[in-house]
């Protein structure tokens, strides 16, 4: 899996049911500075909600 800057993985998982996911918890690394996604300036923590979020990602090569 390929890292991403600041961040760990703490749990990688495969479910099938009810449909293929793959779920992965990620924090970020202590002592670690927040940075906009938009302007790249530093901040002061990074968004800490409870929620769970979740993301589709169409694999295009598999329509080929």
């Amino acid at each position: 899996m390929c890292p991403i800057k600041g961040f760990l993985f703490r749990t990688v998982e495969m479910t099938e049911s009810p449909k293929k996911l793959i779920k992965v918890t990620i924090e970020p690394r202590k002592n670690n500075r927040a940075k906009c996604s938009c302007c790249g300036k530093s901040g002061t923590t990074y968004d800490t909600s409870p929620s769970v979020r979740s993301f589709d990602y169409i694999p295009l090569w598999s329509s080929i």
